[in-house]
């Protein structure tokens, strides 16, 4: 494990976090959890592969009713298969710091009061880009109700 200190910046303020790195798992196990409002930050996961288009960090992430999520980004802001929830697009900086402050700052998971107030978020945000898709009333209404058939 080799230690390492990370500062985040969470709004205006700076946070100093000593973590531990373990190069051969790729996770940053933190020595103080990271506090977003409501939300806990326990753990960082990196993943990288060699294209670099799945390059992601995951991020263990604890609601205020204690129930934990790991949640994906990835901070290149491209995937080739899957892209970044509510359209989070990459992060300018690529050190881990860096990401992890992006990611606090435009994630709207630290907006809403817990996992199921995000679940709905999301739900809301699904419907709006179907709405703003161009089609017509009737197909937005099928498709909109196929994808609440699917939650």
């Amino acid at each position: 494990m080799i230690k390492d200190l990370l500062n985040i910046q969470i709004g205006n303020t700076v946070k100093q976090i000593t973590c531990q790195y373990d190069d051969k798992s790729y996770i940053y196990v933190l020595d103080d959890y990271i506090r977003v409002g409501k939300w806990t930050i326990k753990d960082i996961i990196k993943h990288c592969d060699r294209t670099d288009y799945n390059a992601n960090l995951e991020f263990v992430i604890v609601d205020m009713r204690g129930r934990e999520r790991i949640k994906k980004y990835y901070y290149t802001g491209r995937s080739l298969y899957h892209p970044n929830e509510c359209g989070i697009k990459g992060s300018p900086d690529k050190s881990v710091q860096g990401i992890l402050s992006f990611f606090i700052d435009n994630s709207p998971i630290f907006q809403c009061d817990d996992w199921e107030d995000y679940e709905t978020y999301l739900t809301l945000y699904q419907i709006k880009g179907i709405l703003n898709n161009g089609r017509n009333k009737q197909e937005q209404l099928r498709d909109i109700k196929k994808m609440l058939e699917k939650q």
